[in-house]
């Protein structure tokens, strides 16, 4: 067996941001798939226990990367939301027009819901 790098990381895995998989995690995860623990540390020359923590925290970072992704998903909808709904009210304010009306089209800001 070969010496864990639990406690002393590959380099190339502490120049990712935290959510970002290092080349390594991947080559873990890739591996992991079809082979056992033993057989991917023995194809990267790291020890099965240290194949599992790199599993472990790669799961870990797929999982935070999840939420973000969840969360930017939620923000666009949000923006396009708020997009149809201004051009239905700018299409309505025009046909109003159209019709000899006076209206005016005023965006009103919606107060934070918890102030």
């Amino acid at each position: 067996m070969t010496d864990s790098r639990v406690a002393n990381p590959h380099p190339l895995d502490l120049e990712h941001d935290r959510v970002v998989l290092s080349n390594r995690e991947v080559q873990v995860i890739q591996k992991a798939q079809h082979k056992s623990y033993e057989e991917v540390g023995e194809d990267l020359g790291i020890a099965e226990s240290t194949v599992g923590t790199y599993y472990s925290r790669a799961n870990s970072k797929l999982g935070e990367q999840v939420t973000v992704i969840e969360a930017m998903l939620d923000q666009q909808r949000n923006a396009r939301r708020d997009e149809n709904i201004e051009a239905v009210a700018r299409y309505a304010v025009e046909r109003l027009r159209d019709r000899g009306l006076d209206v005016k089209f005023e965006i009103q800001e919606q107060e934070d819901k918890n102030g």
